[in-house]
């Protein structure tokens, strides 16, 4: 049995968002293949995932002696990590807003960078704490224009920011399934894309 953690960084209703629409399908599509394994939802926006503050900051990068401190904090920061360390599947839904993923997905990735726990420091660097383990992440995203090729490729930071973060946790299994040109398309054309990036979750979900 794997724990898999669903990462909902949206915050419209599976009725709005394509994003969600996709993830659905793709966690229908998964549960078919992996009846044993246990998806627990996590949705950002019902959390209400905080920005650091200055005591949290202080209380959040202590040293590792200090770490019951970090358990205590008023933002409960260390539910999140052990949730996060624990999983050894991932899902994250996150709509492409503005070049990036919804800060909000940011907020909770400031929650568990751990030093120690997630990654830790050496002397040749960052090491991530997190691989090794088969450890693999899905990014399921709608965007609504094209950046996978041409001259808006080089501002994709959403899809790029979860892959470099989860890198630096030391897993590099992530794999995609996006729809673009969401608020372009319209009509049959936005039904066909619809139907062929919900379909693609599915087979992605199945494979898992």
């Amino acid at each position: 049995m794997k724990k898999v953690l669903f990462i909902n960084a949206s915050p419209k209703s599976k009725d709005t968002s394509i994003t969600l629409q996709m993830a659905d399908e793709f966690i229908t599509a998964y549960k078919a293949q992996n009846p044993d394994d246990v998806v627990t939802t996590l949705n950002l926006y019902d959390e209400n995932i905080q920005f650091l503050d200055v005591e949290d900051i202080s209380e959040f990068y202590a040293p590792e002696s200090l770490r019951p401190k970090v358990k205590k904090n008023k933002l409960n920061i260390m539910k999140y990590v052990d949730q996060f360390v624990e999983a050894d599947r991932y899902i994250i839904a996150a709509p492409f807003w503005n070049l990036g993923t919804p800060a909000i997905l940011k907020a909770y990735f400031d929650y568990v960078n751990i030093s120690g726990i997630t990654f830790k420091y050496t002397e040749a660097g960052a090491v991530g704490l997190l691989g090794g383990a088969g450890k693999k992440v899905a990014f399921i995203a709608s965007r609504g224009g094209g950046y996978s090729e041409g001259y808006w490729k080089q501002f994709e930071l959403g899809e790029l920011g979860v892959r470099t973060q989860f890198k630096f946790f030391g897993i590099d299994d992530v794999e995609t399934v996006l729809m673009e040109w969401a608020d372009v398309l319209q009509g049959d054309e936005l039904k066909n894309a619809l139907a062929l990036s919900k379909r693609k979750a599915r087979e992605m979900g199945a494979r898992f």
